[in-house]
């Protein structure tokens, strides 16, 4: 979220993160109904192609972090890991205050 939404709104930040969190959440407990309902809305979509994607989803959401602080939590660490990755990439100009990037205030 922007800042001045986090500064200016934080009960509505907090609540859109517990509502996102949610809905991860019965995706983890729930694969084949969310890929059944995915397929619902988005008949196009190839089924096996659907089915395949919900667990790689899914393992994007799950780390080690998570299991020892909840879901949708982050460390300074990968923070700073994913930080060196773009600035040796040329992705990041410059190193970015990470305090300004992130916070697991909303997780709670």
């Amino acid at each position: 979220a922007h800042e001045d939404m986090v500064r200016q709104k934080p009960d509505l930040v907090r609540r859109f993160v517990r509502a996102s969190l949610r809905g991860w959440q019965y995706m983890i407990d729930h694969p084949s109904e969310v890929a059944d309902l995915f397929l619902k809305a988005n008949p196009n979509i190839d089924p096996a192609y659907a089915r395949a994607k919900i667990p790689a989803v899914v393992s994007l959401a799950q780390s080690e972090t998570t299991k020892r602080l909840g879901l949708g939590a982050s460390t300074r660490e990968e923070w700073e890991a994913m930080q060196k990755m773009l600035l040796e990439f040329k992705i990041l100009d410059a190193p970015i205050e990470l305090a300004k990037l992130y916070t697991n205030d909303f997780l709670r």
